[in-house]
């Protein structure tokens, strides 16, 4: 399932990538989806949900793709922490996510870890990062379980990694 952006700002650049969006991509073959793609408008964004079932266990699923708001300035970081306390409340809701199924989110959330709209999905979704849960960073520091930057741009013939 491919969840096109509504607008994306990458065409003011002359990008290419003027059709981004998110991918919900599964081995058809392991999951089954059980519901039809959920689709959450935030603004501009989109989240978007899907529920699937592997075919071996049974075991629930509930995948959530989700890119937020860039980081531009003050408005910016309001937008995104509203939006991604929106997306916590819908993960929240039992007729989105069944109680017995397990949930990831892929984002792009556009924001610093232990930002207000990262501290909506740990604290107030009680999701755990994956980059924090790994190991892979100085866990004795809480200042430091999350990489310092995790991202790729384009911007006319510059791109920084």
């Amino acid at each position: 399932m491919h969840c096109r952006k509504q607008s994306s700002p990458a065409a003011n650049w002359g990008s290419p990538f003027v059709d981004d969006g998110t991918l919900l991509a599964y081995d058809a073959a392991r999951f089954e989806p059980l519901n039809a793609p959920l689709v959450h408008r935030l603004g501009s964004q989109n989240a978007f949900g899907q529920l699937l079932r592997e075919r071996a266990s049974g075991a629930l699923l509930f995948f959530c793709g989700v890119h937020f708001k860039a980081k531009a300035d003050a408005a910016s970081r309001a937008r995104r922490t509203a939006q991604a306390q929106c997306v916590a409340r819908w993960l929240a809701r039992a007729d989105t996510v069944p109680a017995d199924a397990a949930v990831v989110v892929c984002t792009d959330l556009n924001d610093d870890p232990g930002s207000d709209a990262y501290r909506a999905f740990t604290e107030q979704a009680s999701l755990t990062s994956a980059y924090a849960a790994s190991g892979l960073y100085d866990n004795s520091d809480p200042t430091h379980k999350e990489p310092p930057f995790t991202t790729a741009k384009v911007r006319g013939d510059k791109s920084s990694v």
